[in-house]
């Protein structure tokens, strides 16, 4: 049995950052990843960074769809492979320990390593932490169960080939990214949305533009739609409800965007007395402890927003828990920016209008479509509208909801104002530089 002061199950932003950051304290630290290729965790190496590396290398000019896509895959591979060493090199350089093995609460106070040739390490500690993240959900498609061309976004992640046509069951923000991507490249794309309201947590209007524009690149959007079965020869055949009526598909690939659920299962934590929803995430108190006060749990495996900035601001809280003055927990967390990666990109924060108007506020809404933006004619995007909410009286801002070039950027000077407590103006006042798309909200 071997003792340490913090043991981090999970190689994602906050347990990486975490173990440098007691480690640089002299801390006895192990971190426990059960894959070589997810150190750094799910941004670097499944989601953030090569879904955006794709959605940049989609965009360029090329004149073979098949051999861009199946280079641009190697190229993706080439940077997450990279950053993976890097990650590696970072945290072991701070004197943290790093196992490769699958952890496993033995009980309320030890953890269990299997190494990959099946020995065992057991491990005491004064503190656990859980962040192995999330998983893709993958509902079974009858008919379909052993093909290989039906993809979580995981697997699409790797796929070599270019599907001519491809099939998103999804209409969510994973679904719309992959959407916009791999039309870019050349596929085209049908969506299966189960509900009768695109992005229905969005403001309506900018869902309305994002839907829009996503149909005038040749994206197919079917609402109310199921996916109930399928076949598979040279190509998948599909079955499939919309709005109640059967019809049939054909398509080269599908890819399953439904969500993605806490990575719970095998840790052991019913021994160690961790209490979990029921969707499987691990409860927890705004310091992050969960109902064993010694194991904590950070970034997606706790439920809510899956963002790598969220998993970042659990490592503050967790360093502040651990080795500050305690003062720092989820309560501080205040306005959070939200960006999906479309082309042109979709950026928000704050209320929507149909959320200040459930709440009754004494508010208006100002517009300005990217169209009349200078910026947006040179970089040839001319498409979207920027929409921002300010109350009356005081004149602050409510919300931003961008759905234009550069609004992935320009969101954040809207959460310093926010942030700030500042009125519209003195944004509408400043001074930015030409041309850009910051500039806009002057006009804004």
């Amino acid at each position: 049995m071997e003792h340490v002061d913090t043991l981090i199950i999970g190689f994602g932003k906050a347990g990486k950052t975490l173990a440098g950051a007691l480690a640089k304290r002299h801390q006895k630290v192990v971190l426990v990843e059960k894959s070589s290729l997810m150190y750094g965790g799910t941004c670097i190496n499944i989601a953030c960074i090569p879904t955006k590396a794709l959605e940049v290398k989609a965009r360029k000019a090329h004149t073979s769809p098949q051999e861009h896509y199946a280079r641009s895959i190697a190229e993706k591979r080439e940077l997450t492979a990279r950053l993976r060493q890097k990650n590696y090199d970072k945290v072991a350089g701070t004197g943290a320990q790093i196992i490769d093995g699958t952890a496993r609460f033995l009980d309320a106070g030890t953890v269990r390593v299997t190494l990959a040739d099946g020995s065992t390490r057991d491990f005491t500690a004064d503190h656990f932490v859980v962040n192995t993240g999330a998983v893709s959900i993958r509902p079974p498609v009858a008919g379909l169960e052993n093909s290989k061309r039906v993809y979580t976004s995981t697997e699409m992640m790797e796929l070599e080939t270019l599907p001519e046509e491809l099939v998103i069951v999804g209409a969510g923000f994973i679904a719309l990214e992959f959407a916009s991507i791999y039309t870019n490249f050349g596929s085209h794309v049908t969506i299966l949305s189960r509900g009768s309201t695109f992005l229905p947590k969005a403001d309506q209007e900018i869902a309305a533009a994002i839907r829009a524009d996503l149909i005038s690149r040749g994206v197919t959007i079917l609402d109310e739609a199921q996916l109930l079965g399928g076949s598979e020869a040279e190509r998948l055949t599909l079955r499939v409800s919309v709005a109640g009526r059967e019809q049939t598909l054909t398509a080269d690939g599908v890819l399953l965007a439904v969500g993605r659920k806490p990575a719970t299962e095998g840790l052991g934590l019913e021994k160690a007395g961790v209490e979990l929803d029921r969707r499987g995430a691990i409860v927890v108190n705004e310091r992050l402890q969960s109902s064993n006060p010694k194991i904590l749990a950070a970034g997606d495996v706790k439920g809510g927003e899956q963002f790598t900035y969220i998993s970042l601001d659990d490592f503050r809280i967790l360093h502040s828990q651990l080795t500050g003055d305690g003062s720092r927990t989820t309560q501080n967390r205040e306005l959070v920016p939200h960006t999906v990666f479309l082309d042109p990109p979709y950026a928000s924060i704050g209320l929507t209008e149909e959320q200040a108007r459930e709440q009754d506020l004494d508010y208006r809404v100002s517009r300005l479509p990217v169209a009349g933006i200078p910026k947006a004619l040179v970089l040839e995007k001319p498409v979207g509208l920027m929409k921002i909410i300010l109350e009356n009286g005081t004149e602050k801002i409510l919300g931003a909801h961008f759905y234009a070039p550069e609004s992935h950027e320009i969101i954040h000077i809207i959460m310093v104002a926010m942030k700030a407590g500042l009125p519209y103006t003195a944004l509408r006042n400043m001074i930015f530089a030409h041309p850009t798309m910051a500039e806009a909200l002057n006009d804004l």
